[in-house]
C-alpha cells in the first residue's frame, strides 16, 4: 500500500524532509540499519531531498551526490542514528565493482546507520528486504512523491504536518 502527493516547490520539499526525519527517528527500534531507497529519474530531486534530510539531522557538512565515490558517510551527533550513509549506485552499472569492497553488508547490519540509496534498482539484489522505497516522479505541478505504507505522514495534530 502506497500513498502519494505532489511537492510543488522546494519549501514544501523542505517540510517533507523535516517530516521524514521525524518519522524515521520514531520508527520502532531495529537490529539493522534504516535503509531508504530514493527511486526516480535524473533531476527529480533525489540528491536535493537527501541534502535536506541531512540538514534536518544536524549535518552541517555540504552533502553532494557521491556519484564518483559511490558512498559517503556523514557522522550525526545526538541522534537516534550515528551515521548518514549516502550511496549513489548510478555508476555501479558501468563499473566492474565487487560490492563486498564497498562494505554495504556491514553498513546494512549496523542499526545506528541511516542509509539513503539513489538508483537502488542497480544494486537491488544487495539491498535488504527491509528497505523502504520512496519514488519521485516529474509532474507538471512539481514532483510526485510515492511513499510506502511504513512511512505515513503525521496528521495535523502532530507538531509537523503538511499545509
Amino acid at each position: 500500500m502506497y500513498s502519494s502527493f505532489i511537492i510543488p516547490n522546494l519549501a514544501i520539499l523542505e517540510k517533507f524532509a523535516k517530516q521524514l526525519v521525524y518519522i524515521l527517528q520514531n520508527l520502532p527500534p531495529r537490529d539493522y540499519a534504516c535503509v531508504i531507497c530514493l527511486d526516480g529519474d535524473i533531476g527529480v530531486g533525489k540528491t536535493t531531498l537527501t541534502q535536506m534530510i541531512a540538514q534536518n539531522l544536524g549535518i552541517t557538512e555540504t552533502v553532494q551526490s557521491p556519484t564518483f565515490v559511490i558512498k559517503k558517510i556523514y557522522p550525526i551527533a545526538n541522534n537516534k542514528f550515528s551515521n548518514l550513509i549516502h550511496i549513489d549506485a548510478y555508476r555501479l552499472d558501468d563499473l566492474n565493482t565487487n560490492l563486498d569492497t564497498l562494505e554495504f553488508k556491514k553498513d546494512f547490519a549496523n542499526k545506528e546507520n541511516l542509509i539513503i540509496i539513489e538508483w537502488p534498482s542497480i544494486i537491488v539484489d544487495s539491498i535488504p528486504d527491509t528497505a523502504l522505497t520512496i519514488i519521485l516522479k516529474h509532474k507538471k505541478e512539481g514532483r510526485l512523491v510515492i511513499l510506502p505504507s511504513e512511512i505515513s505522514l503525521p496528521s495535523k495534530n502532530t507538531p509537523i504536518h503538511m499545509e
